[in-house]
């Protein structure tokens, strides 16, 4: 009798660690892949001057993250940290033909 329990459990073990070990594979190399594409918009926004105060923060907090492996952390700062270099780089684009009325100036 406790020899079969013994054998269920190692062989939930084993099935578990079969489908949860890709799961967890899976989301490491997404967290990688985000935060390369945070770490692109970042430097697209640099290129005209539209890089926000706290993308390198969330950049390097993500970064953080990732070596701690809290992927699920990681993604979402790399996510935000993304969002706001492509809004940056779209505000920075959007003003470039700005044109100053002349009663401000």
């Amino acid at each position: 009798m406790m020899k079969r329990g013994v054998i269920a459990k190692s062989l939930l073990l084993w099935i578990l660690s079969m489908v949860a070990l890709p799961l967890f594979a899976g989301e490491k190399e997404q967290a990688v892949e985000l935060l390369a594409a945070a770490q692109k918009a970042e430097k697209r926004a640099a290129t005209v001057d539209g890089v926000w105060r706290d993308v390198g923060k969330y950049i390097a907090n993500a970064e953080k993250a990732l070596e701690a492996g809290d992927y699920k952390k990681s993604m979402e700062l790399a996510q935000i940290a993304k969002e706001q270099s492509e809004l940056g780089f779209q505000q920075m684009v959007s003003q470039q033909e700005l044109k100053i009325p002349s009663y401000y100036k």
